[in-house]
């Protein structure tokens, strides 16, 4: 049995938490698309089906389900 985690392909925003971002709409949505994984859900969908998968359907910029709470903890926040 094979499960598939795909947790960045997702593009989806909520209009409720638009507020919440600091940056001009279109910047936002330039962001959105540049730290997707863009495609990787429709590649692996055969095995998906077949084995099973989470995949999240939101942005990273809204949800990131890989990313620690704290972020000292956080490899990707370090310079």
């Amino acid at each position: 049995m094979y499960l598939f985690h795909i947790p960045h392909s997702g593009l989806l925003l909520l209009e409720e938490f638009m507020g919440d971002y600091l940056i001009p709409t279109s910047e936002l949505f330039n962001n959105m698309f540049e730290y997707a994984d863009l495609f990787v859900n429709e590649l692996y969908i055969k095995p998906c089906k077949k084995h099973g998968s989470v995949i999240n359907p939101y942005s990273r910029l809204l949800f990131d389900p890989e990313r620690f709470f704290d972020d000292n903890l956080e490899p990707m926040s370090k310079n």
